[in-house]
């Protein structure tokens, strides 16, 4: 039997699930397995596996601690990117309604992802040697630049921070003190600008050293621009990403778009639920786009 025939059933039966649009399944090179719901093109499903495994590999890569899944919402849509073993060989793309709770639908379809993990890896079947094939050359091109950039390990301080005066940096500092004392569970945050510069940054936990807090700074921007590819692409219409959240399995990664930037926090599980911390992030953003506004007038 055909690995997609034992794997379709299963994608079906999560497409069912209320509120599900629709369902994909990728090889981590971005090859396409299977795709449920509305009908793409092969070259279609070819330039969304590319995107995706891109995103895929950076909500993977950006923390040394084991990543469950990223989630990106708009006021249009959610779209979950979920690994499917902890080799990170295949992956899931989930698409549903802005009002659905994926989280809760995540947990209601452990078993079925479990199952088609455990058909992938049985099967036997290599797809190491399939490769997307897709013409369109622009495109191509557009996400390479975008992986070299990321994959720098070096960080060009002349080109990837923006210099800022003191007055500024104290107004970040106090930005810093209120979210702090708001979120007990507090590891580091990174305010960038809308390219991807590194604006100002605080480090609570010294689990990550100031190198690694500016690469990260890069990765971030760069998995927030995949993000909003990849959505644009999942649902057929130009989005506004409101949030990306990263799940991994000691702390929460929030990477939150700003009118001038972007706002990336991480928090630790021990002390706060996702939902009160959800509802505290959104208090700090107008004050953000401010100081951003500030830093764009002063420049």
């Amino acid at each position: 039997m055909e690995i997609e025939e034992i794997v379709g059933p299963l994608m079906e039966q999560i497409k069912r699930l209320k509120g599900v649009e629709r369902v994909l399944l990728f090889h981590k090179d971005g090859f396409p397995i299977w795709s449920s719901g509305r009908q793409f093109t092969n070259e279609e499903l070819m330039k969304i596996g590319m995107v995706t495994s891109q995103l895929h590999y950076l909500g993977s890569n950006l923390r040394p601690d084991e990543e469950k899944y990223v989630l990106i919402e708009s006021r249009m849509g959610k779209i979950l990117i979920l690994p499917l073993s902890s080799e990170h060989k295949f992956f899931i793309v989930l698409v549903a309604q802005p009002n659905i709770n994926l989280g809760g639908l995540y947990q209601q379809s452990t078993d079925i992802f479990n199952q088609i993990k455990n058909a992938l890896h049985s099967s036997g079947k290599s797809f190491k040697a399939l490769k997307p094939e897709i013409n369109d050359t622009l495109f191509i091109e557009k996400v390479r630049k975008m992986t070299n950039s990321y994959q720098a390990t070096d960080f060009d301080e002349k080109t990837h921070v923006l210099d800022i005066n003191e007055n500024l940096k104290m107004h970040f500092r106090k930005a810093y003190n209120s979210i702090e004392r708001a979120i007990r569970d507090l590891k580091h945050y990174v305010i960038t600008s809308n390219t991807g510069q590194l604006v100002s940054y605080y480090i609570k936990e010294p689990s990550i050293t100031e190198e690694e807090i500016k690469i990260l700074s890069l990765r971030s921007f760069y998995l927030s621009q995949f993000a909003a590819w990849a959505a644009d692409m999942l649902k057929q219409k130009k989005l506004k990403v409101d949030s990306i959240l990263i799940d991994y399995f000691a702390s929460f990664q929030f990477i939150n778009p700003l009118k001038n930037g972007l706002f990336i926090i991480e928090i630790g599980k021990m002390q706060q639920k996702l939902g009160l911390i959800r509802l505290i992030l959104p208090q700090f953003s107008k004050r953000l786009e401010n100081l951003l506004d500030d830093v764009y007038q002063e420049g």
